[in-house]
């Protein structure tokens, strides 16, 4: 089963990307100046499933609504536009430019938004001795945004 993905956008000029797993694990950073929406997405799907894309931005960006939709991703975005300083305490290695930054400090972010979420589906799975359906079971709580044992019944459903 290919792997759940967070993806923080940094759109612009030169666009920045972050990828990172459910487990808040770095998969890719990068940024160009030649990246379209169809590029972008060429790139992000090679590394597994997108389930959510995020900005920086309380105002979420054209580009990132047009990605999310594209890939069937829930957009998530800050109450208020994420600050520099915010940003840099949320990353604490080297990239190439800010727009790598930028892109991965808003990944981080996502990810931190979901964190709780996703301890408490890892106890209920516990619960249930179904850990391996950790990543699948997590991105239909997110995207889906239904509930877990919504979720837990329609699995049993399509096992019988």
């Amino acid at each position: 089963m290919e792997k759940s993905l967070i993806v923080g956008v940094d759109p612009g000029t030169t666009l920045g990307y972050a990828i990172i797993d459910f487990q808040g694990e770095v998969i890719k950073v990068g940024s160009s100046k030649e990246f379209n929406l169809d590029i972008l997405i060429s790139e992000l799907v090679r590394h597994g499933n997108v389930k959510v894309v995020s900005t920086d931005k309380r105002k979420v960006p054209g580009f990132v609504y047009k990605l999310s939709a594209r890939l069937g991703a829930k957009v998530i975005s800050p109450r208020e536009d994420l600050k520099v300083d915010f940003k840099r305490s949320l990353v604490k290695m080297k990239l190439r430019n800010d727009h790598e930054r930028d892109a991965l400090s808003i990944a981080v972010y996502a990810f931190k938004q979901c964190k709780n979420l996703f301890q408490r589906v890892d106890v209920f799975l516990e619960k249930r001795n179904i850990m391996e359906m950790s990543d699948h079971f997590k991105s239909k709580v997110i995207v889906e945004d239904k509930s877990m044992d919504v979720i837990y019944k329609e699995l049993l459903k399509k096992e019988k």
